[in-house]
């Protein structure tokens, strides 16, 4: 369904957006009641923008020469009600900027008594000196492993990235 609702060149992001939001709640619902976050993403490289959903997952990460923003939730997990309502997002990627999602293992992982945390994830990404995805990830699941001093095996560690080039002009 992305394909087709994201093809052409007149197309509403936030639409479309919302609409692929409510066709995977729909897919999700076939399987039986079950709670399913996740945040989707369509990644314009044109304008350098990001319209987003994120229904119940760990917020994004998104740096930039100001800080790190996170990125909300927008709606309920999918999976609850079939008649959720969700909701979408823009934010803008400068050049030189990034973003990170994280899965709910990572920010759960623990040692001892305590768990990785978002904050943790956020402090390790504000100080990483590295601007690509890999690296990025890396680091991400680097400091995780150190965190819990052992490499997890009982859950999901799962980091995404994207990172806009500081060479590409801004539109």
């Amino acid at each position: 369904l992305a394909p087709e609702l994201f093809a052409g060149e007149d197309f509403n992001e936030t639409t479309a957006m919302i609409e692929l939001c409510h066709e995977m709640n729909r897919t999700v619902l076939r399987g039986g009641l079950r709670s399913c976050p996740a945040f989707i993403g369509c990644y314009n490289e044109d304008l350098g923008t990001l319209c987003y959903a994120n229904a119940g997952h760990t917020p994004g990460l998104l740096r930039d020469h100001t800080g790190i923003t996170l990125l909300e939730a927008t709606g309920l997990p999918l999976g609850l009600f079939s008649h959720t309502t969700q909701s979408a997002a823009t934010c803008h990627l400068v050049p030189g900027s990034a973003l990170v999602v994280v899965s709910r293992g990572l920010v759960e992982a623990d040692y001892e008594d305590a768990e990785f945390g978002l904050d943790r994830a956020k402090q390790n990404f504000q100080d990483a000196t590295v601007l690509s995805a890999r690296d990025l990830c890396l680091s991400m699941l680097q400091a995780t492993r150190q965190f819990t001093r052992t490499a997890p095996t009982h859950n999901d560690l799962t980091t995404l990235a994207l990172v806009r080039n500081a060479s590409n002009p801004a539109v």
